[in-house]
């Protein structure tokens, strides 16, 4: 997720990362409510720039920067201590998955089940709130559309749905983008009920497991799949894949995708976090292109390692430069670079020898 002023939330298993410029600040067991097993699936920022967490494990979490709230079976109406996807609607209003549909408006829960409601499904993977609808993307049952009285199911059979796993769900104007696991990618305009499906047998989808979805502009969308990068979609006709063969991407497998306020994506994969602009990152403080091509700093080669690996970084105009190796946990763990660089490319090696076995993070600056 990321904020206005270009700070960028990220989670994994066991930890909430903040991350503003070259700064990265760490959340865990020893400074928060979140444990070591939960595994952070969806972070959301509302208008009043308080962040909510959906986990595996420990529920929905409010975070405002001082204060945490947890919300799970035993203090509140969640149903599991489960929050895979969270949207919001009417600014108050905060909808999640939680095996079932929940609904919580500050001070009250309601949970939609097929008992009270009709709700057809509770095996929920994905949700989109949107003028007034909400949808949901299930494990086996396709889409559902809620409109605050009736749930209508989308499917292979009664509808262009090419699969009923739906894994994303995203908005442009009238349409959807609807992310499915084996069937491809699926374009949707509600109001006119037309249906256009993307594979891999007649687009430039690298393959037909969709995870992630963003949606930059109108000329601009970015699918993350299951097992073969991420793929871009520019003017409805010319596709780009990224792929660690070649791109820094750390892995394959894209499972979320965000922009920040100067146009800089944010990568997450099953490998790490990229951080990605065609035109050359941008930095949060100086708002100046760092980049003599696409990247300043990529990712290590090969990433993991046993061994050595090379980390490859860009530097636009001579500068000073520190490039610093980080744990987990945002302690600094060694100095690579810290020397005045002529413009050009660079490379540095790493060996395993030198670190305990482990995730660490880098930064140049």
């Amino acid at each position: 997720a990321s904020e206005r002023n270009g700070t960028i939330w990220a989670g994994s298993l066991g930890y909430l990362y903040k991350i503003n410029g070259n700064n990265l600040f760490v959340y865990d067991s020893t400074n928060s409510p979140i444990k070591s097993n939960w595994i952070i699936f969806d972070i959301q920022i509302d208008k009043n720039g308080v962040k909510w967490i959906g986990t595996y494990r420990g529920g929905l979490l409010r975070f405002d920067g001082t204060n945490w709230t947890v919300y799970n079976m035993s203090n509140s109406g969640m149903p599991a201590n489960l929050a895979r996807g969270i949207g919001f609607e009417k600014d108050t209003i905060k909808w999640t998955n939680s095996l079932w549909p929940v609904k919580f408006d500050g001070y009250n829960w309601r949970v939609f089940t097929y008992a009270n409601s009709g709700m057809p499904s509770y095996q929920l993977r994905s949700l989109l709130v949107y003028k007034g609808l909400k949808f949901f993307g299930t494990l086996d049952s396709g889409l559902i559309k809620f409109n605050d009285t009736t749930f209508t199911v989308y499917n292979s059979i009664n509808s262009g749905l090419p699969f009923e796993q739906v894994n994303a769900i995203k908005s442009e104007g009238d349409f959807l983008w609807i992310g499915t696991e084996f069937g491809g990618l699926a374009k949707y305009n509600y109001v006119l009920n037309t249906w256009k499906v993307y594979t891999r047998l007649n687009s430039g989808l690298p393959g037909n497991s969709i995870e992630s979805i963003l949606i930059q502009d109108s000329n601009y969308r970015w699918f993350g799949t299951g097992a073969w990068g991420l793929a871009r979609l520019k003017y409805d006709s010319v596709w780009t894949v990224y792929n660690p063969q070649n791109s820094p991407l750390p892995n394959e497998t894209v499972y979320s995708l965000a922009i920040d306020s100067n146009k800089n994506m944010w990568i997450g994969t099953i490998g790490g976090l990229a951080e990605f602009n065609e035109n050359g990152i941008v930095g949060v403080n100086n708002n100046s292109i760092n980049l003599v091509n696409k990247f300043d700093l990529k990712q290590n080669y090969p990433n993991p390692f046993n061994g050595s690996s090379k980390i490859i970084y860009t530097i636009r105009k001579p500068s000073n430069i520190t490039l610093k190796i980080f744990g987990t946990l945002g302690k600094e763990i060694v100095t690579l670079v810290n020397e005045y660089k002529l413009t050009g490319e660079y490379s540095v090696n790493i060996n395993s020898d030198d670190f305990p076995s482990g995730v660490y993070f880098y930064t140049l600056s």
